[in-house]
């Protein structure tokens, strides 16, 4: 098992989506299986991240990978299934999802990833890429002990897994 953070600093139109769109295919030679994007707060960000990466990553290799997420939808339980039957029928594709940093959809994907046995969770080691990393995951109230739902939600997918790497990138 493995628990590891990073932060990738750059500057505004500096190719940082490129950036991480290249770690996602690293971490994907080394076996990394579920790559989970959290592309800030607004629907009109969330569907040009999601278009990219689905140009880039997806569309490239359809053979090996699959995406949660569309153009037009976030993360939804009922397009998916049960995790452990999903991950396990796919266990040869890694699986995309580009998804809003929003308290609903947060919650949809923490519930359905808790849904998953150890041995499935084992196999599958997640890579959580935070962009604008700045925006809404930051725990604002200055009190560890009382954390705003956004942040609380991240540390939550953060220890869903037993081998997770989160990669933060912003430009503040």
């Amino acid at each position: 098992s493995f628990s590891t953070r990073g932060l990738v600093l750059g500057y505004v139109q500096s190719g940082k989506t490129t950036n991480f769109t290249g770690l996602i295919s690293k971490a994907a030679d080394v076996g990394y299986k579920f790559f989970i994007v959290l592309s800030g707060v607004h629907n009109k960000l969330r569907a040009q991240t999601q278009a990219r990466l689905y140009d880039e990553l997806v569309a490239l290799n359809t053979e090996h990978w699959i995406s949660v997420t569309q153009l037009d939808s976030d993360f939804r339980i009922s397009g998916v299934g049960n995790v452990d039957a999903f991950l396990t029928a796919n266990y040869d594709h890694k699986v995309l999802g580009v998804v809003k940093k929003n308290m609903t959809v947060l919650t949809r994907l923490r519930d359905w990833l808790r849904g998953a046995s150890e041995t499935v969770l084992a196999a599958c080691p997640i890579l959580i890429i935070d962009d604008e990393a700045d925006q809404a995951s930051i725990n604002t109230t200055g009190d560890a002990e009382y954390r705003r739902r956004i942040n609380g939600l991240l540390l939550e997918l953060l220890a869903s897994g037993t081998k997770v790497s989160y990669v933060g990138y912003t430009a503040t």
